[in-house]
């Protein structure tokens, strides 16, 4: 009852001032885009090349070096309306084709035959209103609706939901405070779902540094969607916090890039025993570029979990959180996916949608990449990483076993992976991506087929997208 309070004050404040008349003005945008792939042995973030569990590509039926190909495609539509700089609203629908040939005409699925699926979504519906400055002269935006959340989304956050978002601007500082509703269950129930978050921000010679906390209370023994709560089950309860801080900036011609975040909470089983959890993840990424070329590096570390211990210690981030390539997964192709084809292929694309990881949890590594801007219309990219598991007695990914003793296996190694990625630059409304990824194999990716370890062929990607923006 106090959170509904708080907030018809909130909308008491915004809406006070007298209203009036404005024009509308409308914009319209969008993509469509194509993309073609053959590869062995990676798994997708929409489930067409899940690994292990009875799928496609399951080690414990002896298949585990399949190689594939698809087709599939991605469209988004994009409505704002406008009246003036005080108001706005935006309705962003996306629709998506796993496949073409899709099994069933639900969602992700346009690519069913005989189409006119209920393919299309509704991504975004929010409006902003500038709230009136009753003699306070901080700028402050409301947003309100099904809106995307982003705090550092290269690591961390960024999700669609809905709820409601506060900026401010006291120059030189920038305030993000956000509540948002994962789900909310019987109304007159305590069985819902709450994340609240608040980002603050502000620049000091070049440099911006910044500091954000989040938490989440999950009621309900999980959220009752695709998405789990923060743990390994959805039959669990949760009171999650994450603390972090970052800085960016640029000295000496470098582009400088950190993070640190940490996770701490307590989740709660449906049969009544818990645990703790906490985990964290540090970042460095440093960019260079000289004229035509560009030059990048970056090391990470996420704390992974011991399978012989009840806490969780591997690094977490909320529920349904899909975290955004950035110079560390940008160019990659086979574990990460690549930031080119919407990171949706990789071992590490789908691991942000049930919190157990965000495909950086239980893994350090290193990497490097160069760049070449040929001409204005044809860009290369070459990137190599190295790619090792932080899990303690088991492995993040393989699931290999020790052959006297059955325990699992505890592997390092996940594997050296090196792309290159080509960008041309078709038209000006026309871009096409060209990429080929290899990933040299490490003992981390072992299986167990149920009597002996299994090492997977290498696996590998060739993949082609052709994007149209308007």
């Amino acid at each position: 009852m106090k959170k509904i309070s708080l907030l018809i004050g909130l909308l008491v404040i915004v809406f006070a001032a007298t209203a009036y008349a404005q024009p509308i003005e409308f914009k319209m945008s969008g993509m469509m885009d194509f993309v073609a792939a053959t590869f062995r042995n990676i798994p997708s973030s929409s489930g067409t090349m899940a690994f292990g569990q009875g799928t496609e590509i399951d080690p414990a039926l002896g298949n585990n070096d399949k190689a594939g190909a698809l087709a599939n495609s991605r469209a988004r539509l994009k409505f704002q309306a406008m009246a003036g700089k005080e108001i706005s609203g935006t309705i962003f629908f996306e629709m998506d084709s796993a496949t073409w040939g899709d099994a069933n005409g639900t969602r992700n699925s346009m690519g069913y035959w005989n189409a006119d699926r209920a393919a299309v979504e509704v991504k975004h519906a929010f409006f902003d209103v500038a709230v009136p400055y009753f003699g306070v002269p901080v700028p402050m935006t409301v947003r309100l609706g099904i809106q995307p959340l982003s705090i550092r989304d290269s690591w961390f956050l960024y999700v669609d939901g809905a709820g409601i978002v506060v900026q401010m601007k006291p120059d030189p500082v920038k305030i993000n405070l956000a509540w948002m509703k994962p789900y909310e269950g019987k109304v007159y129930n305590s069985d819902d779902a709450d994340m609240y978050a608040i980002d603050v921000s502000g620049t000091i010679e070049g440099f911006t540094l910044g500091a954000h906390g989040s938490y989440m209370n999950i009621n309900e023994y999980g959220i009752p969607t695709s998405v789990t709560a923060v743990g390994t089950q959805a039959n669990e309860q949760a009171d999650f916090y994450w603390l972090g801080a970052y800085a960016d900036g640029k000295y000496a011609g470098f582009n400088f890039n950190f993070d640190f975040i940490y996770d701490n909470g307590k989740v709660k089983n449906i049969n009544g025993t818990d645990y703790k959890a906490n985990g964290w993840l540090a970042a460095l990424g440093v960019d260079f570029p000289w004229e035509n070329w560009d030059f990048g590096g970056g090391l990470w570390y996420a704390t992974g979990s011991d399978a012989n211990k009840d806490d969780e210690k591997a690094f977490v981030s909320p529920p349904g959180s899909e975290p955004g390539p950035d110079a560390f997964t940008k160019y990659s192709s086979v574990y990460f996916g690549s930031g080119l084809f919407r990171g949706e292929y990789g071992y590490a694309a789908n691991g942000s949608r049930n919190a157990i990881g965000n495909g950086i949890g239980g893994t350090w590594g290193a990497m490097a990449y160069a760049g070449l801007k040929v001409n204005p219309w044809y860009q290369v990219y070459l990137h190599g990483m190295y790619i090792a598991d932080t899990t303690k007695n088991a492995n993040t990914v393989g699931n290999a076993r020790d052959a006297g003793s059955g325990e699992l296996s505890d592997d390092n190694a996940i594997g050296l992976e090196f792309t290159l990625s080509n960008i041309f630059k078709v038209y000006n409304n026309l871009d096409l991506y060209v990429i080929g990824g290899y990933l040299f194999a490490g003992d981390a990716l072992d299986m167990w087929d149920g009597t002996k370890n299994t090492s997977i062929k290498d696996p590998y990607v060739l993949a082609t997208r052709l994007v149209y923006s308007f």
